[in-house]
């Protein structure tokens, strides 16, 4: 670097250095003794930060951050740089160096006059990533440290990514971590004084600072220009026989010319017999292969026979090549053996053998082998034996015992034992191996379960992890990670894929070294835990932030606000997106046609504009006046199949490429990619016309005022994504902001890959739970990454609030550690007391317990990609295979959607179910895929099933773009948006593959649970803190709702109990119940109980007492006096039922909920906001409102932001049912609550067994009840069961508690006016007239047996258990109750499996059977018929009842719904074995209450000729 550009360099560092020399102290952390002992410290990754200011005060973080290859190049080198061919090498203080390419930009005069960048060389443009570790303190500086070694160097691009994913810092390239976090024990090689470069002295002398992780630039360049020094420092191995475990075998002969060229040539010391000596070492390597390949191809030696001589060969060859060239050096192993036999060699000797192969150097010799010319040598690089070594790997390391005692040896130099938990099991082969499959394998993936992990630190490479994996054939595969996978969490029993690249022959090492005779970077990619997709934006927004990404994902509070700026953004993204779709098939746009759709689309957002209080004619001119001519230009411009003079700029170089945008693919484009873990919305997919090449790729569009490294994040993940789906290799995206000219190209380049991938690794293993169901009962471990671990400062996150309160409650964190000023700090935490040992025991239980239940609830998700359609639809029938488009039209009903109808597509020997026993239901929403591994190609709903088809409905097209065309059967992509495709041409292109139709049962994480409990301890909102409004600077006052729920922790956590008013004193509010109230004692007591709580009340309501009734008037009174209530339950039909009984009053009321779920008659309560003409319109409309009614998971709606106050009272209805952490949601929102429920019946469903142990299905009423008895009211007295069905339930729970509240009540019959009518329907062969005997209406209670008739079996395929005979029988006694005279609206079916409810619900879908309801026990809970059928399923000779009626309180609820009369129809022996209800049996029994069926019951009766005028309704 001449003067003038030394001096320039200054100049600019100085300018853009943040701290002056003036300014600068030296921190009170920072030790002034050089030789102090430098701490370990954890390493970790990030992204550097966008244009984060440098605090004075706090020492800068080290980042990850990249800098153009292009930009190093031009900065300086050492005063005596040179250009030096290639192949050419010098001693080791000079490295290597390939000759440099001119850089200078030339530009020329194009034909309109714009001057485009001249082609330079590729390198410009490669980015240049730096891993440096994250220290948990302030780094210790040695200290002689030049201060101009902080400066910084901003480089003048003139194409600059829109955020630093390419930094511009020049210490980020010199701070390239050169040595590990285990760099203090390192062994270097030895060098001489003399070969020492100044820089390398230097080193030595401050060996203990931390600045040894800087390196010599001048060694960094050499690396990128291609370094090929060997580094080949070998110790002397004595006495190694040249075959381990085959000495004398005639297949070692191979080596022995190779062997005795190497003796000749070890007193060779010269350069010319190296040169030779290397040349005659690659020819005799060769021809050993050979004639080992050779062997391979006889037909008399055995695989484990070649197998082990081709290791030896390899070993053999390895042992060689590391010996030491002088004698004179004191060898780093010692082997004194008597003979050529290898097993006399020791534990530590073996071991180091393998450290010797592995690490591929020796610490105390040195061979400065010089390659011919215009060669390579095979011994250039650190990678050059690692095939080898995958090959022999397995092998050793069975061989390789580890030392009972710690050997005397640096622990840098010292392989850890091998973690071979159970490695011999071929059980755990067998499970892993199962594990390891996948519902397509592809091409180019490799997906493995990691049995066992070893580490080591190697000199010049740091650590060093090999992983033993198994694959889908129960194949062991060793692996090999390297910076940067190393430094990933990995352990036994996660599942792996590996990505293979295209530029390392070695498929199983991952790092980011250079192939020494390509010199490309490594390519291949891990994914660690790849079931779990992870959102682009997800993992965009984590470059910040790791902790904040993590914090996000198992944190969902559910209040949110409409933002004006994403408003405006959905709006340009629409008007861009139908602008593409409207110059596919013309040949201009006009500004006349952007105004009239942009009138549309803020005519449709019109209410997401008004609830920002924003006028929608202001948005409208931020929308053109910003973004409109900009797209107009933009699309004009680009939209084309030319691309001449279309110049795009390329970021970071200085380079730009013609680039038009031929076609527009998809729009929207949602894509799961299981391979890499990964999924995404494209905003657009475009045939880039390139050069005179096409390409497939991602066209990211931002609308917001800033640019982002997260952006770029996104765009390259959609490469990744893209290439998922078409099998095609991306290696570009286009990303455009719309209020800039045009759109940048940016490279897809390996270190950004890798880094991203970290990133996505590293939030997937703090999600890694949700991957298979938590066993254990065993408190989990809390996985946010700590604040320790992530240097961003914390001033700016919106997340820290909970951050921080996190990092006290969990972490132990102080003020002085946060990352944020000290008062800020106190300030969010000061409502927790410093000693908070039980508010951590309390979150971290739960924490625990919802961390369990999530495992189980997730755990499913990744079924469509593991299982193969036919192995879905056989084990769970959540599936549909083998499918065929058979037809295609538009739907006509619904606008811009599509039918298509599948058919099963098979063999006629085949054996394939009909789809109507598959779990798929009309209405069910679903995803298509096909079924070559490319999975949610489109989602739609059912809306027809026939035995061999099944028809959807859907809004994108589906095509298959995997069809070749032209002479060179090149991939053809076609336009999904094209209107101009036939459909008759679709259908062409789609059966070239089959598809499958999976039911769309994606579980939802338990986030928003989570938080709930969190918010407990989050900072609370005083009375009366108010804000004022940024709009119209009004104050508004806060809500208690918006900060943490402080009055739920004191009764929940602190266990303060509630507050009642006296009975000696007046009722907080007045009784406005009517004098002719039916009212009993119970009834009144706990309406009395209501109306004096100061905090909240409980009621216990026993089946059928009318706790319905009760609430209802509780809503009414409560109205009339004033005050606001949220009605919440578990259910939909529970808040129904409730709204049903005031569906008289004038009470304003609004119901939230999707349609479909809303009984018909309470849909006139849901409200359309969009009829708000105002934002203060809007407000009236919910503020107005005086009973607002959802369930406990629909309290995300906007109305719980906006409304001005929080609710006077929340009431929850079956809060018995709804688990604590899901309770406390809409409970946060009142002053007040009243649950009512009964902990008898059904409790909270939890699928994880060990949480339901630990807790979880104690529900919040639960354990205030039992906590504070004195809070609850009981109803006993009920009103729907006859005497003899209530009987069966004081058996089962309340012990005889429950009483019936009339006489009439108790005595009540089933009215069966034409009972004699069954008997004429009744075959002549059969005896017994078993259906009139069970239908006597004196028989309120009875089980019917059908022991007799052996072949009334269930049936279980998978998941599915049913029982046709039992279907056939319910059927029968249906149509019998039918015919005698009883409504199908008195009628209720009930089961306990849901194969079985869909089995009967496709028996009764006829229009006869119109009113009748068949549910589940759980869907019934609330509910009540006067007559109810039970299917108990369960018939099998090894009298194995099953767990759903080992839970009483489910039998309960199932007994309880009937008024009149309760038919229970099951196999008495087989529902006699399970425990707690053979004792059931046994009182039915006694009261005489079991019916025997005949063996002919399934052939007695015969309804199928019965006039539907008989059927009545």
């Amino acid at each position: 670097m001449s003067g003038n550009q030394e001096k320039r360099r200054k100049t600019e560092q100085n300018a853009t250095n943040p701290l002056k020399k003036t300014d600068a102290k030296p921190s009170a952390t920072v030790p002034n003794d050089t030789n102090t002992k430098p701490k370990k410290y954890a390493v970790k990754y990030r992204f550097e930060e966008l244009k984060r200011k440098q605090s004075k005060y706090i020492e800068e973080p080290v980042v990850l951050r990249s800098i153009p290859q292009s930009q190093v190049l031009n900065t300086a080198f050492s005063k005596n740089r040179r250009d030096i061919d290639a192949p050419k090498i010098l001693q080791p203080a000079h490295k290597a160096l390939r000759k440099v390419p001119s850089y200078k930009s030339k530009t020329k005069e194009t034909m309109d006059g714009v001057k485009k960048e001249k082609e330079i060389d590729d390198m410009s443009d490669h980015v240049i990533w730096k891993y440096s570790p994250i220290y948990k303190g302030t780094p210790e500086r040695s200290a002689n440290s030049s201060p101009d070694r902080d400066k910084e160097y901003v480089p003048n691009l003139l194409n600059p990514p829109s955020t630093p994913t390419v930094s511009n810092k020049l210490k980020s390239v010199l701070n390239f971590t050169y040595l590990n976090d285990s760099n203090e024990n390192l062994q270097l090689p030895t060098e001489t004084a003399e070969e020492m470069s100044d820089i390398q002295k230097s080193k030595q002398n401050d060996k203990n600072s931390s600045k040894d992780l800087l390196r010599n630039i001048d060694d960094i360049l050499t690396e990128m220009r291609g370094d090929t020094d060997l580094r080949l420092n070998a110790g002397r191995i004595n006495g190694l026989p040249s075959s381990p475990g085959t000495v004398g075998h005639p297949d070692t002969l191979l080596l022995e010319n190779t062997m005795t060229k190497i003796e000749q040539s070890k007193n060779q010391p010269t350069d010319e017999s190296i040169q030779h000596y290397s040349k005659d070492l690659l020819k005799d390597e060769e021809n050993a292969r050979t004639d080992v390949k050779k062997i391979l191809d006889s037909d008399n030696t055995t695989k484990s026979t070649v197998k082990q001589t081709l290791n030896d060969a390899i070993i053999s060859m390895t042992q060689q090549k590391i010996s030491e060239e002088k004698s004179n050096v004191k060898p780093l192993i010692d082997v004194h053996t008597d003979g050529n036999n290898i097993n006399e060699l020791d534990d530590d000797d073996d071991d180091d053998i393998l450290f010797d192969i592995i690490s591929q150097q020796k610490p105390n010799a040195k061979y400065d082998l010089k390659p011919l010319p215009n060669e390579q040598s095979s011994l250039e690089s650190d990678e050059m034996l690692d095939d080898s070594l995958l090959g022999i790997f397995d092998e050793l390391e069975q061989n390789s015992q580890v030392p009972k005692t710690k050997p005397d040896t640096d622990e840098t130099n010292t392989i850890p034992p091998m973690i071979h938990p159970n490695s011999d099991n071929s059980k755990m082969i067998t499970e892993y191996s199962e594990r390891a499959k996948c519902a397509k394998e592809k091409k180019g993936i490799c997906r493995l379960v990691v049995l066992s992990i070893r580490e080591m630190t190697l000199p010049k490479i740091g650590i060093q992890k090999i992983l033993t994996c198994v694959d889908s054939k129960g194949s062991k595969v060793p692996v090999i990670l390297r910076n940067p996978w190393v430094y990933l969490d990995i352990y036994e029993g996660d599942i792996i894929h590996i990505i293979e690249g295209k530029n390392f022959a070695n498929k199983r090492l991952l790092s980011q070294d250079k192939d020494p005779q390509t010199l490309l970077e490594n390519d291949n990619l891990l994914i660690v835990h790849p079931d779990i997709l992870l959102s682009a934006t997800t993992i965009g927004s984590s470059t910040k932030c790791l902790r904040c990404s993590v914090i996000n994902n198992l944190f969902q509070d559910v209040r949110n606000e409409q933002s004006i700026s994403m408003t405006i953004g959905n709006i340009v993204h629409e008007l861009l997106q139908d602008a593409f779709r409207y110059k596919l098939t013309h040949r201009n746009i006009t500004m006349d046609y952007f105004t009239e759709r942009l009138d549309e689309l803020l005519e449709t957002y019109s209410f997401a504009i008004i609830v920002c209080n924003e006028d929608v004619q202001d948005v409208k001119n931020t929308i053109m006046e910003t973004h409109v001519q900009k797209i107009l230009s933009f699309v004009n411009k680009f939209v084309s199949s030319d691309n001449y003079k279309r110049y795009v700029p390329i970021a970071n170089t200085k380079k730009s490429q013609s680039i038009s945008l031929s076609d527009i693919i998809d729009i929207e484009e949602n894509i799961w990619s299981p391979s890499f873990g990964l999924k995404g919305f494209l905003d657009v997919t475009v045939d880039a016309y390139v050069e005179k090449m096409h390409a497939i790729v991602p066209l990211e569009i931002k609308t917001g005022k800033y640019k982002s490294q997260a952006h770029e994040v996104q765009g390259l993940i959609y490469t990744l994504l893209l290439s998922d789906r078409y099998d095609i290799f991306d290696d570009f995206f286009l990303l455009m902001y719309t209020w800039e000219e045009g759109m940048v190209k940016h490279r897809r380049l390996p270190d950004p890959i890798r880094h991203i991938l970290m990133t996505r690794n590293k939030i997937a293993s703090s999600l890694k739970h949700r991957l298979s169901e938590i066993k254990s009962r065993v408190q989990t471990l809390f996985p946010v990454p700590t604040v320790e671990e992530n240097p961003a400062n914390c001033t700016h996150c919106y997340n820290k609030v909970i951050s921080m309160t996190l990092y006290k409650l969990v972490e132990h964190g102080t003020a002085e550690g946060s990352r944020i000023p000290m008062e800020e700090y106190d300030e969010l935490t000061s409502h927790l007391p410093n000693d908070i040992k039980n508010y951590r025991e309390f979150f971290l239980k739960y924490n625990d317990l919802v961390t369990k239940e999530e495992s189980s609830v997730c755990a499913s998700n990744q079924d469509m990609f593991l299982m193969t359609g036919e192995a879905r639809e056989s084990h769970n029938g959540h599936c549909v295979h083998s499918l065929r488009v058979s037809s295609i039209k538009k739907d006509e009903v619904m606008d811009g959607q599509y039918l298509y109808q599948f058919k099963r597509c098979y063999s006629p020997t085949q054996q394939v179910s009909s789809i109507l026993q598959s779990q798929i239901s009309l209405d069910d929403r679903i995803i298509v895929s096909d079924e070559e591994g490319h999975f949610s190609i489109t989602s739609g709903n059912v809306i027809e099933l026939t035995e061999d088809s099944i028809t959807i409905s859907t809004k994108r097209k589906l095509l298959n773009n995997k069809i070749s065309s032209g002479p060179d059967h090149e991939p053809r992509i076609e336009s999904v948006i094209d209107p101009t495709l036939r459909e008759s041409d679709i259908i062409s292109t789609q059966n070239a593959v089959t598809y499958r139709i999976d039911k769309y049962d994606i579980q939802q994480p338990l986030s928003g649970a989570r938080f709930n409990i969190l918010n407990l301890f989050l900072p609370p909102i005083k009375k009366g803190t108010f804000i004022l409004d940024e709009k119209t600077s009004e104050q508004r006052f806060l809500k208690l709702s918006e900060g943490g729920d402080e009055r739920m922790k004191k009764f929940l956590v602190d266990n303060i109990a509630p507050q009642f008013l006296s009975l000696k004193d007046k009722p907080l509010l007045q009784n406005y119940l009517p004098e002719d109230s039916t009212f009993n004692d119970d009834q009144h007591k706990a309406l009395d109980l209501c109306l004096r709580a100061k905090d909240y009340a409980l009621i216990l309501g026993m089946p059928g007492t009318g706790k319905t009734t009760l609430i209802a008037e509780i809503i009414k009174i409560l109205v009339k006096n004033g005050k606001k209530i949220l009605l919440s339950s578990y259910t939909h039909s529970a808040v129904d039922n409730i709204l049903l009984k005031l569906i008289d009053t004038d009470i304003k009321t609004i119901r939230l909920g999707s349609n479909g779920k809303i009984h018909p008659e309470t849909r006139k309560y849901m409200v359309d906001y969009t009829l708000a003409k105002s934002y203060n319109e809007f407000l009236n409309m919910i503020n107005e409102t005086s009973l607002v009614a959802t369930t406990c998971l629909g309290i995300n709606d906007l109305l719980f932001s906006y409304k001005e106050k929080d609710f006077d009272y929340v009431i929850l209805d079956e809060a018995s049912q709804v688990s604590m952490p899901v309770a406390l949601g809409p409970l946060r929102f009142g002053e007040k609550f009243i649950m009512v429920g009964d902990h008898n019946q059904l409790p909270p469903l939890v699928k994880n067994e060990s949480a339901r142990l630990d807790g979880l299905e104690d529900s919040l009423f639960k354990i205030l009840s039992e906590r504070h008895p004195e809070s609850m009211a009981e109803l006993t007295l009920q009103y729907r069961m006859c005497g003899d069905i209530m009987k069966l339930s004081n058996f089962l729970i309340y012990d005889d508690k429950l009483k019936c509240g009339t006489e009439q009540v108790s005595n009540q019959l089933l009215d069966i006016p034409n009972l004699p009518l069954i008997s004429k329907y009744k075959s002549s062969t059969s005896q017994q007239d078993w259906l009139v005997d069970i239908m006597d209406p004196q028989r309120r209670v009875l089980f019917a047996d059908y022991d007799r008739n052996t072949g009334i079996i269930e049936n279980i395929e998978g998941d599915n258990i049913i029982n046709n005979g039992e279907c056939t029988l319910i059927g029968q006694m249906v149509d019998g109750l039918i015919l005698s005279g009883v409504p199908c609206n008195r009628i209720g079916v009930m089961t306990l499996y849901r194969a079985q409810l869909r089995l009967l619900k496709r028996t009764f879908k006829e229009v006869k059977y119109h009113g009748l309801e068949v549910l589940t026990a759980d869907q019934f809970q609330g509910r009540d018929k006067d007559c109810i059928l039970i299917s108990m399923v369960r018939s099998n000779d090894d009298l194995k009842g099953g767990s759903l009626l080992k839970e009483v309180r489910r039998v309960n609820v199932a007994m309880t719904r009937a008024k009149s009369k309760l038919i229970i129809l099951g196999s008495k022996d087989t529902i006699s074995s399970i425990g707690g209800i053979k004792e059931f049996i046994g009182m039915l029994q006694t009261n005489g209450w079991i019916y025997k069926l005949p063996a002919d019951c399934l052939k007695t009766y015969n309804f199928e000729n019965i006039p539907e005028k008989l059927y009545t309704v």
